[in-house]
């Protein structure tokens, strides 16, 4: 893996960024990715580390109190934590649960929340307001979901490398098909600051609303994994995490 940007299975839902006090509730949430979903004992106990190091300014402390598993397809939730005895999660987001979502949505148009910065690169340079595609949307998506299928995807059936290149072909036309209906997205400034690094690093981009409209029947089953799939830079530390609103 030298020498590549291999991306980590796993991707954050974050809280919103604001300065909690002591005895308030903090919420997150943490998607694992394919065989990474057998990691999930070491992550609970990972956060529960995480609590008595402190994490932020002042080292912050904190106790893991609930953990829940949530799947936006079915808008399911159940709890995983009790007492000390932490549950396997059984509302995993696989293939079959995509296309019956898929189906029930409409085929001309779909409508997008960006609830954390979408930071998505084109021609070397960062996509800015009234700049946002479908076409390079679909494409960023794409690129994300096969690198994560070649590392992490479960199975022996995955895509070959022809059979991913003419569904992106497909699919990116299709992208570029559709026009906008609405957006109202802004780009929002955040940094992420790095005690190693002893600097903070930019991880700002857009946030807000947008809504395709055109033939989008063979868009909606990839938009729906990204919603856990993140798209864009930095989507380990948060970023590009959307809904699938409509």
């Amino acid at each position: 893996m030298r020498g590549r940007d291999v991306p980590r299975p796993l991707t954050i839902e974050p809280p919103l960024p604001r300065v909690y006090q002591q005895g308030e509730q903090i919420r997150f949430g943490l998607s694992l990715i394919g065989r990474a979903q057998d990691l999930f004992p070491y992550l609970a106990r990972a956060v529960q580390r995480m609590g008595e190091i402190g994490i932020g300014r002042g080292r912050g402390r904190f106790r893991l109190e609930m953990i829940a598993e949530h799947n936006p397809l079915l808008d399911a939730r159940r709890d995983l934590m009790h007492a000390n005895l932490v549950q396997k999660p059984t509302l995993q987001i696989t293939p079959p649960r995509i296309a019956e979502s898929a189906a029930d949505g409409r085929a001309d148009r779909i409508t997008l929340e960006f609830i954390s910065p979408l930071r998505l690169v084109k021609d070397s340079k960062l996509v800015g307001e009234g700049q946002l595609t479908a076409q390079v949307f679909v494409q960023r998506l794409l690129e994300r979901c096969q690198t994560l299928a070649s590392y992490y995807a479960e199975g022996e059936d995955t895509p070959t490398q022809e059979e991913w290149r003419v569904a992106a072909l497909g699919l990116q036309a299709q992208g570029a098909a559709l026009r906008v209906g609405y957006d109202d997205t802004a780009w929002e400034d955040y940094w992420s600051g790095s005690r190693c690094k002893a600097h903070a690093t930019p991880i700002g981009g857009l946030l807000g609303t947008v809504r395709w409209e055109g033939d989008v029947t063979a868009l909606r089953p990839w938009l729906l994994w990204g919603q856990s799939l993140h798209v864009g830079k930095d989507a380990v530390k948060g970023n590009g995490w959307y809904r699938v609103k409509a």
